[in-house]
């Protein structure tokens, strides 16, 4: 939610005519998403990162570049892959796991 929240924050901020980037509530949740910061299989939190990301035109949130963490993430090209409708790859038909929940 904190993702999300962030993403609400900013536009809210954008509507209002205020600078988002002085926010104390948008700080303290960019400051928290650092903190504890995680890269998920969840396809709706990391959009919401993505998005949060996005509308504050930030590259990190902490030390984490989000974007090339969350692109690197195995479990997401699966999850994505079914959202879309698309076939499961051959490792993902054989093991009837995606790639990321395998043992292997």
């Amino acid at each position: 939610m904190s993702a999300g929240a962030i993403g609400a924050t900013v536009i809210y901020e954008y509507m209002l005519g205020r600078d988002f980037k002085k926010d104390p509530v948008t700080k303290a949740g960019v400051n928290w998403i650092a903190k504890h910061y995680v890269v998920s299989d969840n396809l709706y939190y990391m959009y919401a990162l993505e998005r949060a990301g996005h509308a504050l035109r930030h590259p990190k949130f902490g030390d984490h570049d989000w974007y090339m963490e969350g692109a690197k993430h195995p479990g997401q090209l699966p999850e994505r892959r079914r959202l879309l409708g698309q076939e499961p790859t051959a490792r993902e038909k054989n093991t009837g796991t995606p790639a990321s929940r395998s043992s292997s």
